[in-house]
């Protein structure tokens, strides 16, 4: 696709999501070429744009980012988007230390996990933007007691189990399976430390330990607690169309009986959960993913990099050092509650920035507070291979899904990693 065609896409998903954006060349001071995966980055570059004259942004939408930067001959001048700590991508970047130790950025505002785990030979090559947390959602009266803060895989498969009804062996009613989103399949291995990550020379590596019990603790959900892999896929099939939202809401009639619920949890990022519109949201729970005290990140986590052979090298730190400001991400978020009031934190995320976090985030999102989960319990991926998403949704997920279902040609997942 032509990079014309690229910025044209980008200005559409401004005009979609509310952004105001200028995209092509601007007037002002000298470009800066920026290369994103999302439409979130819009507010920043177009409050940037409005509140100083020395540079202009000019941004382009592009897929995968840190898969296009490895064999492009022509870089931009910064990016935003996730997988770009890969190794491949790494040696491509320019060390943002300038930006550091007293130069604009203080390394103690992030997240030090998150911030260290991505450096490269001990080089900050990315700075960390945002990042998703899953949630699980529920109707408040599936706990007479009072809603979790946080809910354990255990407690989640012990909850969904008791709302689990069958008829002939074959569920017409789940509380919860894990088949049903293929990220909760992924939130799980982080709680369970099988750490997928991109070495040198290594196009996916994971502790393998922890994948064989990944893998077990799943397939001992779907057969004692939801009839099966095969009753779990029909499930889907048959009843879960429409937004969970909606379903775990929707009450199913009973001749002379209380109304039953087809199903009564579901997973969905925090984001996602605070789109929902507030007059369905209210009659709705959540709680944190956790095992054993631990919350884990999405793997959507954003980091900007600036590319060696960049033009406006510049004009890049210049921004990065703006938009991982606290004090431009508090006035972006300001205004992005007035202009959408469903939109949610820093690019649909939390900020890398644990005082955004905190302080900004409860004012925002009343519920959110007391609840920020605090630095000591967070889980983040270290760095993943650039075409991750490829290596999920087409070989780690089929070899698990071929797990569950006990494939009996399943070959070793290292055999499949090419």
């Amino acid at each position: 696709m032509s990079k014309a065609k690229l910025v044209s896409l980008f200005c559409l998903a401004a005009v979609i999501t509310g952004g105001t954006v200028s995209c092509g060349f601007l007037e002002g001071g000298p470009l800066v070429r920026i290369w994103s995966q999302t439409a979130e980055i819009l507010p920043y570059i177009d409050r940037f744009n409005n509140v100083q004259n020395k540079y202009k942004i000019e941004v382009s939408y592009v897929s995968s980012p840190a898969e296009e930067l490895l064999p492009s001959q022509t870089v931009p001048d910064l990016i935003l988007s996730e997988c770009l700590s890969a190794p491949r991508c790494a040696v491509k970047l320019e060390n943002l230390a300038p930006l550091l130790h007293g130069n604009g950025l203080d390394e103690k505002q992030f997240y030090r996990e998150l911030f260290v785990l991505h450096h490269y030979q001990n080089a900050a090559v990315v700075l960390p933007f945002s990042f998703r947390l899953p949630v699980v959602v529920f109707r408040p009266g599936v706990f007479p007691k009072g809603a979790p803060d946080n809910i354990s895989l255990d407690d989640l498969k012990s909850s969904g189990r008791a709302f689990t009804k069958t008829s002939n062996g074959v569920p017409y009613t789940l509380g919860f399976s894990p088949l049903w989103n293929q990220d909760f399949l992924f939130d799980a291995a982080s709680l369970f430390g099988v750490d997928f990550h991109a070495e040198p020379g290594r196009p996916l590596a994971w502790r393998d330990e922890q994948l064989q019990e990944w893998v077990s603790f799943l397939s001992d959900w779907c057969e004692t607690a939801d009839g099966g892999f095969t009753a779990e896929s029909e499930f889907v099939k048959k009843y879960l169309y429409g937004a969970p939202y909606q379903l775990i809401q929707a009450g199913i009639p009973q001749p002379k009986k209380a109304e039953i619920y087809r199903i009564s949890f579901f997973r969905a990022l925090a984001g996602d959960f605070f789109a929902i519109p507030a007059d369905k949201r209210k009659n709705l729970g959540m709680a944190w993913l956790s095992r054993n005290g631990k919350i884990p990140a999405d793997d959507g986590i954003l980091f900007f990099g600036v590319p060696r052979g960049a033009k406006n090298r510049g004009g890049a730190y210049e921004f990065i050092k703006w938009a991982l400001s606290a004090a431009t991400q508090r006035s972006v978020l300001e205004e992005n509650a007035k202009k959408n009031p469903l939109s949610f934190g820093i690019a649909g995320g939390f900020s890398s920035l644990v005082d955004v976090n905190e302080k900004e985030f409860p004012i925002r999102w009343p519920l959110l507070k007391g609840r920020i989960p605090v630095e000591k319990e967070l889980i983040f991926n270290g760095p993943l291979p650039e075409n991750w998403q490829k290596l999920k949704n087409e070989v780690v997920l089929p070899w698990v899904f071929g797990r569950l279902s006990h494939a009996a040609d399943q070959a070793p997942l290292n055999e499949l990693i090419k």
